[in-house]
């Protein structure tokens, strides 16, 4: 006989083999979110990328972010923002991977407070510095101008959306 329990256990695994993790009621997957994470998270994450496993807080001249990169080439990153007198902060979730010719790429796939039509957001930025402690990228600024972004590992992050939306392994110290 199978219990209520059982029964609700089995169709959450098969909603996470389907969709990717079960996540916060608010948190908006974009429409293919499944495909792109068993793309990305099929193939592994190479020598180079391992480096960047782990907790970065970084920022440039537009933003400020805290990202965990997992080893299966998954994220979760908290974006802070400000523009003039506004300012807002955001959770969100992806896949991320360096390919060989040096671009760093990062996709945003899912989003707290998103709605229905939220799409998958795809960045590239070139490699210009890897190290065990600090991450150095350069892309193109709204106006084509370089914008230097400058990431250092840490061992806690500072920002408040984590403890709503973070996983226990981005939480922990």
């Amino acid at each position: 006989m199978v219990t209520l329990r059982t029964f609700l256990f089995s169709i959450l695994a098969a909603l996470t083999l389907l969709n990717g993790p079960a996540f916060a009621d608010d948190v908006i997957a974009a429409r293919g979110a499944k495909l792109w994470y068993s793309s990305r998270t099929s193939k592994g994450v190479s020598d180079g990328e391992k480096k960047l496993i782990g907790k970065w807080a970084g920022k440039n001249e537009q933003v400020s972010w805290e990202m965990f990169r997992k080893d299966d080439g998954t994220y979760e990153l908290v974006l802070h923002e400000v523009d003039g007198e506004k300012s807002w902060t955001d959770y969100l979730r992806g896949i991320w991977g360096i390919r060989p010719d040096g671009t760093y790429y990062f996709t945003d796939l899912e989003m707290a407070g998103a709605d229905e039509n939220f799409e998958a957001t795809a960045f590239e930025e070139k490699v210009v510095r890897l190290s065990d402690d600090e991450f150095v990228t350069v892309s193109d600024d709204d106006e084509g101008k370089p914008l230097q972004s400058i990431e250092k590992r840490v061992a806690k992050f500072e920002m408040d959306l984590w403890e709503k939306f973070g996983s226990a392994e981005a939480k922990s110290p």
